[in-house]
């Protein structure tokens, strides 16, 4: 885990939204089929079998002798589509990331342009307190990241959700306008910012200036660092659901996170994702896939990857078979089969 740098350079975090975008909206990982297993052999390392994993170890002895290795392989390809869409929890953490740095570190964005909206453009939100991705491709994903009070204020107390756009300066100060003056000086470049408005708006005490700062407000340092303390003070959760068809089988899945600290996810600690519900068909062998082990958590902030392990059994034409994806804190798993118990 890489703790991430809380200093005021906005560049990074934007240059990070948008390596985001490009992935989330990209139709995923390229799927490469296994090369067969050696039936020979007892259990045999076939790391080279499919991109998206950093090792395959077969065991499969018992359960698929006589059959071809296409046979196997086939059989086996269900293991593959969820690891493929498994993947997309990686983008999804990484978006999470994105939004939680859009509200610390984009407060110096609102103040010098009131007008423009710091939600990631990914996002849309519903005016009720959830911010919603929403991505065109070849599977069906949904996302909610909502914010939670840690502590009490007049617009709601500790444990409350909060319900107004806190992308939008509108929700801080009403009619807000700016006026940015710079300064070339020996100590470098100045940045004088003024801020008018026509009275405070339903989040105000987020900005650490009481509830009704008066008019105009000369922004400082310090101002901008107690407003991002509030913000990095506040929960996040998130739930996923996919439901996806890499190759030859749908896939599905549901997760949601424990609600955690805005700032710790901004400083790199892990985001826990627990599962709802997990599952997966392939139509033509008649398989089922029931998800049994589930302890990953999304990691390394906005690099992104998965710590912990999921496990599965397939059953269905061919041979019954336990799969565990192995995620040590990186993108792609080692993953493990072996015949059903």
């Amino acid at each position: 885990m890489h703790a991430m740098s809380t200093k005021k350079e906005n560049a990074w975090w934007k240059r990070g939204i948008a390596a985001l975008t490009i992935a989330a909206m990209s139709s995923g990982c390229i799927l490469t089929t296994s090369s067969g297993a050696n039936d020979d052999d007892e259990a045999s390392d076939d790391s080279s079998s499919n991109d998206d994993a950093a090792s395959v170890q077969r065991n499969l002895d018992g359960c698929a002798d006589g059959m071809s290795d296409a046979e196997i392989d086939d059989t086996l390809q269900i293991t593959h589509d969820f690891n493929d869409s498994a993947h997309e929890m990686i983008v999804c953490g990484g978006l999470v990331f994105a939004i939680v740095g859009a509200l610390i570190e984009g407060l110096i964005d609102l103040a010098e342009d009131p007008t423009r909206s710091t939600l990631p453009e990914q996002y849309s939100f519903d005016g009720a307190g959830t911010y919603s991705v929403d991505v065109d491709g070849y599977n069906d994903l949904e996302m909610d990241v909502r914010f939670y009070l840690t502590r009490d204020y007049e617009f709601g107390k500790a444990g409350d959700l909060v319900t107004h756009n806190l992308f939008d300066m509108s929700s801080y100060l009403v009619n807000a306008k700016t006026t940015v003056e710079t300064e070339l000086t020996t100590q470098g470049l100045l940045v004088r910012i003024t801020i008018e408005h026509d009275g405070p708006g339903p989040l105000v005490e987020l900005l650490g200036m009481g509830t009704n700062p008066g008019s105009p407000i000369t922004v400082s340092q310090s101002d901008i660092n107690a407003a991002a303390s509030a913000m990095g003070s506040l929960e996040v959760e998130a739930d996923i659901k996919l439901t996806d068809h890499p190759s030859v089988a749908s896939i599905t899945y549901e997760t949601s996170s424990l609600r955690m600290l805005a700032n710790s996810i901004f400083n790199g600690a892990a985001m826990e994702l627990d599962l709802v519900d997990g599952s997966g068909v392939r139509e033509d062998l008649h398989q089922s896939l029931e998800v049994h082990t589930w302890t990953v958590d999304y990691v390394d902030g906005a690099v992104g990857a998965l710590d912990g392990e999921i496990g599965f059994t397939v059953r269905g034409d061919g041979f019954d078979f336990d799969a565990t994806l192995d995620y040590p804190a990186a993108p792609a798993p080692d993953i493990t089969i072996k015949c059903a118990e």
